[in-house]
């Protein structure tokens, strides 16, 4: 994969995970609890910076959001 592609993805996920984890008085969202408790633990790990926790995490939580049914 190019080197800017890859760097644009990441960029954009960054953007995503940040969203989920950033508390919003403004708004609420309406996430699973599963996906709910799988915040928690990757900010945990964030928290303490254990950056192979972190990447399980984070790719944990891609899985349940790519395989999330809307509606």
């Amino acid at each position: 994969m190019d080197s800017k592609t890859l760097y644009a993805y990441s960029l954009e996920l960054v953007k995503l995970l940040a969203f989920l984890l950033c508390p919003s008085e403004s708004h609420t969202m309406d996430l699973p609890e599963g996906l709910i408790a799988d915040l928690q633990v990757l900010q945990n790990f964030l928290i303490s910076k254990d950056m192979s926790g972190s990447v399980k995490a984070i790719h944990k939580v891609c899985l349940v959001l790519l395989g999330h049914r809307v509606g």
